[in-house]
């Protein structure tokens, strides 16, 4: 908000006095133009006057919120009096907050809630699947759980139940268009997005999500890696996995250091770190943050390190090029080359999406550039 500028003292003076000019029959009335004309300037300066006036007239967009979400797909999950809706990058309002819950964007289509019933809504809030299950999850690879009539089922985006979830089974997980059951005999099995079973009977301690085509197996306390057919494409050894991400996958022998294989398990980075940060995933936007010897440094797929300052508490996983740092006296906002861009240190920040940083201060929301500049507020 504008500062308000210290109103002048304006005290009576005399005017000068103007003679009339008589009116004839050859000039035109002008008494409504005149008036107008002296309007628009009266107004004029009071904007230049009391500035404040004009900042008051065009109240926040951001104002009123309970919480603001990082965007997702271009729009940003709000709540507004225990009610959920969703607002565009300009602050306007796309869906009015009315759901008892919602879920961020996921492939187009938004999870909501309403009482006990679940159901989804595309990006105009326009309801495509009907709020008619007990329970759902949001879509990922083109599949959902969800729970009618106290039975489990797969569906698509269109709604359709694919795969019943037989007694007895559950879902486990699901991820990049797969889905992992186990049974009460702790048996697995994959079923991919069209509802057909890929592999079955997988005899493994646990069987996780896949990513990059891949999933995580743990055998007898060792992990590995299987294919979507099931196949072991690397054998369980490892103390500890992370899921592949950008072709790349976190592992540790027990020598309790990190390091980085690739899909046909060739070491490629070797193990020397410790802490990894916020998601414990690895590489995102191909770097991975983590740490060495006490503090956090920024590490490429070759390996190559950029180490940060040493106040740093806590960071982010890269989105767009930028990713948020915990200093312990507020958020801001670092890029790959470790360089701070957005130094002005805000309550929180989100993740950097859709060219917007959705940040907090006091009780204040602002739509930040990748600069830091505020575009909304």
């Amino acid at each position: 908000m504008m500062k308000q500028n210290s109103k002048r003292n304006i005290g009576t003076r005399k005017m000068p006095r103007i003679n009339r000019i008589p009116r004839t029959n050859s000039m035109p009335r002008r008494t409504g133009a005149l008036w107008a004309v002296c309007l628009l300037l009266v107004l004029s300066l009071c904007l230049v006057e009391f500035p404040a006036l004009s900042v008051q007239a065009a109240k926040s967009k951001l104002s009123g919120y309970d919480s603001i979400n990082a965007f997702s797909e271009g729009l940003a999950l709000v709540s507004k009096k225990e009610k959920y809706g969703f607002i565009d990058t300009k602050g306007n309002v796309v869906v009015k907050p009315k759901y008892d819950m919602a879920y961020d964007f996921s492939e187009g289509l938004a999870l909501v809630k309403q009482g006990t019933k679940s159901g989804f809504i595309d990006k105009k809030g326009k309801v495509v699947i009907k709020l008619k299950y007990e329970s759902a999850y949001v879509f990922h690879g083109g599949m959902a759980t969800a729970r009618k009539n106290g039975t489990e089922y797969l569906i698509d985006k269109t709604g359709k139940e694919i795969f019943k979830v037989n007694s007895g089974s559950w879902v486990v997980t699901y991820s990049n268009g797969m889905a992992i059951l186990c049974n009460k005999d702790n048996k697995y099995s994959i079923v991919n997005n069209k509802g057909k079973v890929v592999a079955k009977n997988l005899n493994y301690d646990v069987v996780d999500s896949f990513y990059d085509g891949m999933a995580m197996v743990c055998k007898d306390n060792k992990w590995g890696f299987i294919n979507e057919k099931g196949k072991v494409i690397i054998k369980p050894k490892y103390e500890y996995v992370r899921p592949f991400r950008e072709g790349l996958a976190m592992v540790t022998k027990g020598n309790e250091k990190y390091g980085f294989i690739d899909k046909t398990g060739k070491e490629v980075i070797k193990p020397k770190y410790t802490t990894f940060g916020s998601s414990p995933d690895g590489f995102a936007d191909g770097v991975v943050v983590i740490m060495k010897d006490g503090r956090w440094v920024i590490v490429d797929k070759k390996g190559k390190e950029i180490k940060l300052k040493e106040d740093y508490f806590f960071l982010y996983d890269f989105s767009d090029g930028l990713a948020v740092v915990e200093t312990g006296s507020g958020s801001i906002v670092i890029n790959k080359k470790g360089k701070e861009v957005v130094k002005k240190k805000y309550d929180s920040i989100s993740s950097y999406s859709d060219g917007i940083l959705v940040a907090k201060k006091g009780e204040k929301y602002y739509f930040l550039d990748k600069t830091g500049k505020v575009v909304v507020k």
